[in-house]
């Protein structure tokens, strides 16, 4: 009898590859809305109501989440977007008799992200799974690539653009492959010791968006002297809000601790 789990953001980029890969398990999938700044509330309110017009006949193994690294678009409309978000999730389990969560988190470097608010609101979600007294898993992978993703996306969308300021190519960061991000899902999966820890999943390669968009065989913009915050706001107004992002959060950050291989469970294998 196939294991039934309870998937969040099914209809995301990581949702998606979590159905394609593991076949054997009956999903039950709520997908939630994209959170924006005119309904603050929306994800949490749309995450109770889902919850709650869920039926089903037989036992729920797990909560699989993978809402929390789009969820809060812009984290200074609602500082407890997250927070509140996951104190229903936990809720909702303890009440259904579901004893684990695998939680998705964005990576984020606490050194060097500018936003405080959002990574301590950020850390502050993922302590309330891993104090809630569920088996958890928590995975935090850098910025992932793959067909159909959103770093494929911004690829394409960066060699359009017509200047870029020099240091914007020059900063370094680790992008995974989508289905290294899935081997090591399944590895949790399968090993009951692998429980109750923190994985940050990096891929092998530290680059430049140089060295990206070379791999990608894609266009170099003409470099300029232009101070960061002007070539941001270019960015800001040329990208669509995930695709600003994704840059923000993961490839603007600077030279983050990447040397160290981290907690990664399966070693991701390649790069483009």
């Amino acid at each position: 009898m196939r294991k039934n789990i309870l998937l969040l953001g099914g209809s995301g980029y990581i949702g998606r590859a979590v159905i394609d890969h593991f076949r054997e398990y009956n999903f039950i999938n709520l997908s939630l809305k994209r959170f924006n700044e005119k309904a603050s509330n929306n994800l949490l309110f749309d995450l109770r109501r889902g919850l709650e017009g869920i039926t089903f006949d037989a036992p729920i193994e797990m909560i699989i989440n993978c809402t929390d690294l789009i969820a809060c678009a812009h984290p200074k409309s609602d500082e407890n977007c997250y927070s509140d978000t996951m104190r229903a999730l936990v809720e909702y389990a303890k009440k259904n008799g579901i004893k684990k969560i695998i939680h998705f988190s964005s990576y984020a470097d606490v050194r060097n992200l500018a936003d405080e608010r959002y990574t301590s609101a950020k850390l502050f979600a993922d302590r309330i799974i891993e104090k809630s007294g569920l088996e958890y898993v928590t995975f935090s992978p850098t910025v992932i690539f793959g067909r159909g993703s959103l770093f494929d996306e911004l690829m394409r969308e960066v060699s359009k653009l017509p200047f870029m300021a020099k240091n914007a190519l020059e900063k370094r960061f680790a992008p995974v492959y989508i289905d290294d991000v899935m081997r090591n899902l399944a590895y949790v999966l399968e090993h009951a010791e692998a429980w109750n820890r923190h994985y940050i999943i990096k891929g092998p390669e530290r680059l430049n968006l140089r060295e990206a968009l070379n791999r990608y065989n894609s266009r170099i913009p003409r470099l300029v002297a232009l101070p960061e915050k002007v070539s941001l706001a270019q960015l800001k107004l040329r990208f669509e809000p995930a695709l600003y992002d994704v840059y923000t959060r993961y490839l603007c950050l600077g030279d983050i601790d990447l040397d160290n291989p981290g907690t990664t469970l399966v070693r991701a294998e390649r790069f483009y």
